[in-house]
């Protein structure tokens, strides 16, 4: 994992890049997590999404850590940008939120569980 930062709108913001073991990159940057897949690492930069997790309904650990809080339990209606848990990752805490309005269908992590990098640490269902 590597600490980065970027200038979005002016303002330096500081994020977290990892790599898995299929090659699949990740950013984790203001409680979102985008990947971007080995094969489509010369997409432009410009297209629409490039590089957001593509299944909204899955909840993927962001990289290694230890899940600090979960927010929400099986049958929570949650809506986009709610916090569905905390976890802790290079002494820092990232906050994973819903990208859509949904229904937990499972969470599949417990509090102060080790995760690795990609883990499904819970499911929504889309409302």
């Amino acid at each position: 994992m590597k600490r980065v930062s970027v200038d979005i709108d002016g303002q330096n913001q500081v994020g977290v890049v990892a790599r898995g073991p299929d090659g699949t990159s990740w950013f984790h940057l203001n409680g979102r997590t985008f990947s971007l897949p080995a094969a489509n690492r010369a997409r432009r930069s410009g297209s629409k999404r490039a590089g957001e997790t593509s299944d909204p309904l899955k909840i993927c650990a962001p990289m290694p850590g230890k899940i600090n809080a979960l927010k929400v339990s099986a049958g929570a209606a949650v809506a986009a940008g709610d916090v569905l848990l905390v976890m802790e990752a290079m002494k820092m805490e990232y906050t994973i939120k819903s990208a859509i309005d949904g229904i937990v269908a499972e969470v599949l992590c417990a509090q102060a569980q080790q995760v690795e990098l990609g883990q499904v640490l819970a499911r929504l269902e889309a409302k």
